[in-house]
């Protein structure tokens, strides 16, 4: 038993080729005078004070709302889903189930 393709119209068998070049020249003028986005971490960047914070730990994590902190707070419970993007300033404070902290950390 043999297999035989369809046969198509000359008309028809163009389309999927022009389909194809259509996304190829969409894709390239899309790129086009665009400059690739690459996130850097400048050396100088200031840190978030995990340091000068630790003896905070085992405190509640409500006793971080009166401190000066140079980014934002992020406070992570056990089994918590976080993203993986770092930001140098934020502090992250790592908290049990009764929102004691046991870690301070930057990121």
């Amino acid at each position: 038993m043999s297999f035989a393709a369809p046969k198509c119209q000359p008309a028809q068998c163009r389309w999927p080729s022009r389909l194809v070049t259509l996304a190829a020249v969409a894709t390239l003028c899309a790129c086009v005078g665009r400059t690739p986005v690459v996130p850097t971490i400048q050396p100088d960047a200031k840190d978030c004070g995990a340091d000068r914070l630790s003896d905070l730990q085992g405190q509640h994590f409500s006793t971080l709302a009166g401190v000066d902190l140079p980014g934002a707070l992020r406070v992570l419970y056990p089994m918590q889903a976080i993203t993986m993007d770092f930001s140098p300033t934020r502090l992250n404070a790592r908290v049990n189930d009764a929102g004691l902290i046991r870690t301070l950390s930057c990121g």
